[in-house]
């Protein structure tokens, strides 16, 4: 039982002291960005970097100054449920504006190799980011996928949740 009792505290002060590192650096940098990545994927990294997480890239949009890419990324074989067909493939989209990123989102329902945020991946259960995130300040329906948009509008990220599991993982530049 006290085995029990210390795995439970070691697990529950990871997940703390991964949400404590995240909120200490958003406290503590006059450069709020050098806080928000995927791993090493952060943004400040450059397109050879983008172009080597992926063998492939489409262009989305291209207007005026914005351009968005989306890599497709490699994933965990895994089977998808009719709920989750638009999911079969993840990316990583990239947005920017005068070739300075804006946005940074991963898209899917299969965790991606190191490219996590603050131990959140695609696929993580909405447990999990509670645990690590806690409760959103807001949540909208996002009725393209039939799920829902938990925001956290300080903290220049926020996730969606469908059938209770993490999807999209959004991060801004902006607040």
């Amino acid at each position: 039982m006290r085995l029990l009792i210390i795995c439970f505290s070691i697990l529950t002060n990871l997940s703390l002291g991964q949400i404590n590192v995240l909120t200490d650096c958003l406290n503590s940098q006059t450069d709020q960005v050098k806080c928000l990545n995927f791993g090493q994927i952060g943004f400040d990294t450059d397109d050879l970097t983008f172009k080597r997480i992926s063998k492939r890239v489409e262009r989305i949009t291209d207007i005026h100054d914005t351009l968005s890419l989306a890599y497709i990324l490699p994933t965990y074989k895994r089977k998808i449920t009719k709920e989750f067909k638009l999911f079969k493939t993840s990316f990583l989209g990239v947005t920017k504006v005068n070739d300075v990123v804006q946005s940074l989102e991963l898209y899917g329902c299969v965790k991606v190799d190191n490219l996590d945020f603050y131990g959140i991946n695609l696929g993580s259960k909405v447990e999990d980011l509670i645990r690590r995130f806690g409760q959103p300040e807001k949540i909208k329906p996002f009725d393209h996928l039939k799920g829902e948009i938990w925001e956290y509008p300080d903290k220049r990220y926020s996730f969606v949740v469908k059938s209770d599991i993490v999807v999209i993982i959004k991060l801004n530049r902006a607040g």
